[in-house]
């Protein structure tokens, strides 16, 4: 297992740190408040990561770090992060020399050091060091590191993206590639909730500060008998009840930069071919008007539809398709990257945390676990949603299970469906059901079936233990009765 050296004279600090990489890392931390304590651990007890701040007392940890370099070869040498509450020229420019892997500026996002970690741990994975200093990580290291780099990518809207597996590493490749050639158009394709428009603002902004403007629509939002000239604007005096002034439409307010269309499977059939002449021509008129405008735009286009199946019903043309997929990006279900669902909730839960001022740092692995087993059908923006409504109600250190509400398991309704229990003529009342009223009495009748058995009940109503004793918790059901 990796172990980590914490310095910093904060003890507040280092604890947080501390405490955070144990619990969330599974990784062996020793703290020590000086640059001197930092080189004593290091000699006796070995250490493949030193983070450390740099203005201690008796010894800085620019020093400590010095000295420890002068002993260490290639392969003992450990990965240093320095933290500082000062991010001035000279000790950037000192700790670049050293040699340091980052540097965090106080008070520091411990999400944004995790991912730092995760990016350390998977050079140490690849760089050969004696088993005195590192050894490979074993079950006791609670996820695997990505083979690739993870990172956080915040946009000037302060939208933010978080990738943590392969595939979205590709994604992001991909989309930075078409970040550089503002004339291709580019599909973006995926389930409600997988994060599109984040994608699309990554190819919009790359890694540049774009200050162009990043103009959505949504084609579900507008009525079809006014969308041509919600994108096209109209002339004034163009038809009965127009501004007398005009009105640019969406493709002028995009110009010089990105025109997004989200849910562009629903675009009216009749508007498609105007919007295929626009994009090809790089030309358009505005409704009642005579004027060709010249168009500036990048075309970004989304949809959770098959495109192709639209074809083939006669509701979207090949023509557009062929036109707007010229560059296309298909981003993957969250059940299908499930890898990414910790390190996501805990980007979340952080977020949410320092917005609403709540104390919440760490998921308790038990609550984990029923993230995990969910099969998440509003993809990403429901896990963003669960984790902010449990922000919103609950305030703690750790996210506990009783802090998410999760709809009522899908499990149990197929494990009914499959007995001999029919539901068909079920009545309902007239004023209210209380479904969790209900949900609890088919508890309470199979712990008496199987007279408390855990284990079969969890397997007879479709749950896993950790979903069954969260909701034996919950009613208050821990007792036999």
């Amino acid at each position: 297992m990796y172990r980590l050296i914490i310095a910093d004279d904060n003890p507040e600090t280092r604890e947080t740190i501390s405490e955070y990489i144990e619990e969330q890392l599974g990784l062996k931390t020793y703290q020590c408040e000086n640059g001197r304590q930092i080189i004593e651990i290091f000699n006796s007890k070995g250490a493949d990561i030193i983070i450390t701040d740099i203005n201690m007392p008796l010894m800085d940890g620019f020093k400590a770090v010095e000295e420890i370099k002068k002993t260490c070869n290639c392969y003992s040498n450990p990965i240093v992060i320095f933290i500082s509450a000062f991010t001035d020229t000279t000790n950037l420019i000192k700790a670049i020399r050293l040699g340091a892997f980052d540097y965090f500026k106080k008070p520091i996002d411990l999400f944004e050091l995790h991912a730092s970690l995760f990016r350390a741990i998977q050079q140490l994975q690849t760089t050969p060091r004696p088993p005195s200093q590192a050894q490979v990580i074993s079950s006791n290291f609670p996820r695997p590191v990505p083979k690739l780099c993870s990172g956080i990518i915040q946009f000037p809207d302060n939208s933010i993206f978080g990738f943590f597996s392969e595939k979205m590493n590709q994604i992001v490749n991909l989309a930075t590639a078409y970040h550089h050639d503002r004339t291709i158009p580019v599909l973006i394709e995926g389930e409600t909730g997988t994060g599109k428009e984040l994608i699309a603002k990554l190819i919009h902004y790359g890694s540049e500060k774009e200050t162009r403007p990043f103009i959505t629509l949504n084609c579900t939002a507008i009525p079809s008998n006014i969308f041509e000239t919600e994108v096209f604007g109209y002339e004034k005096g163009a038809f009965t009840g127009a501004d007398t002034r005009g009105k640019k439409g969406y493709l002028d307010i995009a110009q010089g930069g990105t025109l997004f269309l989200d849910e562009i499977g629903d675009l009216p059939i009749e508007m498609q071919i105007k919007l295929l002449r626009a994009i090809e021509n790089k030309r358009f008129y505005r409704v009642g008007g005579n004027k060709e405008i010249e168009i500036d735009v990048r075309f970004i286009f989304a949809t959770n539809r098959d495109l192709l199946t639209l074809i083939k019903q006669g509701k979207f043309r090949d023509d557009l398709y062929y036109r707007i997929a010229t560059g296309k990006i298909n981003v993957p279900a969250l059940r299908e990257r499930k890898a990414e669902i910790w390190p996501l909730a805990q980007l979340f839960l952080i977020q949410a945390a320092k917005r609403k001022k709540k104390d919440f740092k760490f998921i308790n692995p038990e609550t984990l676990k029923i993230l995990e087993s969910y099969h998440w059908p509003g993809n990403v923006r429901e896990l963003l949603n669960v984790i902010e409504n449990a922000v919103l109600l609950y305030n703690n250190i750790e996210l506990l299970p009783e802090h998410i509400n999760l709809p009522v398991d899908t499990g149990l309704t197929s494990s009914i469906k499959s007995k001999t229990i029919k539901l068909d003529n079920f009545e309902l009342p007239e004023e209210s059901f209380n479904l969790r009223e209900f949900e609890k009495r088919i508890i309470k009748k199979a712990l008496a079936k199987f007279n408390w058995n855990k284990t079969r009940v969890a397997k007879y109503l479709g749950l896993s233990r950790t979903q069954l004793r969260v909701k034996l918790n919950r009613y208050q059901l821990n007792e036999k009765c």
